[in-house]
């Protein structure tokens, strides 16, 4: 609803008036959704990382005076991540072993962790194999964060709106540098084990 339009509705005039308003308020949020996408487009384009969802071994720096940021690592996280990736290749632990390790050892989840709370006491509402698998197949860690892996398309159900993610063919995506925590041989062979 409006703020603007008053609150009688019941005449013809009301009505379309309501309509009115509303096209143009659908229309501006199309133009602002575009807009977004679009910046955000540009930007990974010119070497600029998202700053939304950070991955755990990193903390987001955004550039003073001027647009974007950069991918800085955090040197507790990037133990960890570090941790994960020798207790899988090199010892041969089950993700499943990996989380009762990270679990015993009092390590926060990534989510605890940006949240700046107190790790959960139980594995339950904790670490998770997807989770570690997540972590163990994220090629950030080698140096290249990619963007626009994937778009939003039409619902099934609802071809009005897009509700559904579209997984793009990776020459679509947009290669960002950031530093590496890992080095490509790891990566390979824990690609190997998974």
């Amino acid at each position: 609803h409006c703020v603007l339009v008053p609150a009688d509705r019941q005449t013809d005039e009301g009505q379309v008036s309501s309509n009115m308003h509303a096209v143009f308020a659908e229309y501006e949020r199309v133009k602002i959704l575009r807009r977004t996408k679009d910046g955000l487009q540009r930007r990974a384009k010119e070497g600029y990382p998202p700053a939304g969802s950070v991955p755990l071994g990193y903390r987001y720096i955004k550039n003073t005076g001027k647009k974007g940021g950069y991918y800085e690592i955090e040197p507790d996280e990037a133990s960890v991540v570090q941790d994960i990736f020798r207790w899988y290749v090199q010892e041969g632990l089950t993700m499943h072993a990996i989380i009762l390790r990270l679990i015993g050892a009092g390590v926060p989840t990534p989510w605890a962790r940006r949240r700046q709370q107190t790790p959960h006491k139980y594995g339950s509402a904790g670490w998770h194999a997807e989770s570690v698998r997540k972590i163990l197949t994220n090629e950030t860690y080698i140096g290249t964060l990619y963007y626009g892996k994937r778009k939003r398309v039409p619902g099934k159900s609802n071809p009005d709106r897009n509700t559904r993610w579209h997984h793009l063919p990776r020459d679509a995506w947009i290669a960002i540098p950031v530093p590496s925590i890992i080095d490509p041989e790891t990566f390979q062979a824990a690609q190997a084990q998974i």
